[in-house]
């Protein structure tokens, strides 16, 4: 299977720019390319998130998680990944993810249920521990991506997996704007919001209307979770102000 695409503007300000080492496609002139999102990114803690959100969600029936800015599923499959992974947990109510982005290029990529690892994604899922195996089979099918910018990397080596049905029914990727999702989202204390290392690529005044959603939307006991790029743009402080109490590092839970 080889998917290709021109890429339309993922985020408003910015053309989408893959900038990493760590998780690669190829061009169609084979050209290397790389891409910030990966598996268990290293800003997150996601054993941590898991239990997190097994503890804040005990009672709950069912639990809403909204993933903005899914890019190729890598963070879909993490997260999911982590609730499978810790023991003795009930995780159905978590399920199905409902992973977004604006940008329907890259959720070619993720609907098609392949991925592509690099050495250092296999290396860091096994020093976790992690049966890679369980949720991924390699293959020889290819992704290749048109007119994306190459970029200077240091590795470009990496094999293309596809998600066993264990994982494959435990994400739902689907085009939506954040803002318009947000807007429209009813929350019944239920729900789990993913903006990860994407608010940065807007500009100070949509940031501002977007963490506004978030205190208005959201009901006490509802998690939101960030990355680094938030840190950097003063996001985790700006929840604090509006009724975000922090759990741990980039993980917070509304209080009121």
């Amino acid at each position: 299977m080889r998917i290709t695409f021109t890429p339309t503007t993922q985020y408003r300000n910015y053309q989408p720019r893959f900038t990493s080492n760590n998780c690669f496609y190829l061009s169609e002139q084979q050209n290397p390319i790389g891409t910030v999102s990966r598996m268990f990114r290293e800003d997150l803690a996601w054993h941590k998130l898991a239990l997190y959100e097994y503890a804040n969600f005990h009672n709950t029936p069912k639990v809403q998680t909204l993933q903005f800015a899914c890019s190729d599923g890598s963070e879909s499959y993490t997260q999911a990944i982590s609730l499978l992974e810790t023991p003795g947990m009930s995780n159905e109510k978590f399920f199905p993810i409902q992973a977004m982005d604006i940008n329907d290029n890259i959720l070619d990529v993720a609907k098609s249920g392949l991925i592509n690892f690099s050495k250092d994604d296999i290396t860091r899922m096994k020093n976790m521990g992690l049966d890679i195996n369980k949720y991924f089979e390699k293959t020889n099918d290819q992704i290749s991506l048109r007119k994306l910018f190459p970029v200077a990397v240091t590795d470009i080596d990496f094999d293309t997996y596809k998600i066993k049905p264990t994982l494959k029914d435990k994400i739902n990727f689907q085009k939506a704007d954040m803002f318009e999702v947000l807007k429209n989202h009813k929350d019944e204390s239920n729900t789990l919001v993913l903006c990860r290392n994407v608010l940065g690529y807007y500009s100070p005044l949509e940031r501002t209307k977007f963490l506004n959603l978030l205190a208005e939307k959201l009901k006490p006991n509802s998690m939101v979770v960030i990355g680094s790029m938030e840190v950097s743009e003063k996001v985790d402080t700006e929840l604090l102000y509006r009724n975000f109490a922090m759990l741990t590092q980039n993980i917070f839970r509304k209080i009121r």
